[in-house]
């Protein structure tokens, strides 16, 4: 299975992302009507680490497995296995989660994707 989950170096804690130049909807428009002149030239997508090749395949890997999920499942796999890959980086085996700060740790388990993580994640026992 694909590992869904990324390690950000300036970020406390993992993250979830896809190609975000290839995704932008923005970006579609504006490299389209004038690439040279567009506000997409300084975007991070295209710089740094997200260049790399081993990067950019990582990220189009995980922005395939969510096309895919919502194509065949209504995007049911693509929730199912997430959690399944939160739950195991982020709770101990008695439910507690493993993160510092429960503020920051709540809005990492709501996001929106449009998908009810927070529905899979509602049971949460808060280690103090």
């Amino acid at each position: 299975m694909i590992n869904l989950l990324s390690n950000p170096s300036k970020m406390p804690c993992s993250g979830f992302n896809i190609p975000a130049l290839k995704y932008c909807p923005s970006a579609v428009m504006l490299l389209k009507d004038s690439p040279e002149d567009s506000i997409c030239n300084e975007c991070y997508a295209r710089k740094g680490f997200y260049i790399f090749k081993n990067v950019s395949e990582a990220l189009q890997g995980r922005a395939d497995f969510v096309i895919l999920s919502l194509r065949e499942n209504d995007g049911d796999r693509f929730v199912e296995e997430i959690s399944k890959q939160i739950k195991l980086k982020y709770f101990d085996k008695h439910g507690n989660i493993l993160m510092h700060g429960k503020g920051f740790a709540k809005t990492f388990l709501q996001l929106d994707f449009g998908f009810p993580l927070g529905n899979t994640c509602a049971s949460l026992k808060w280690k103090h």
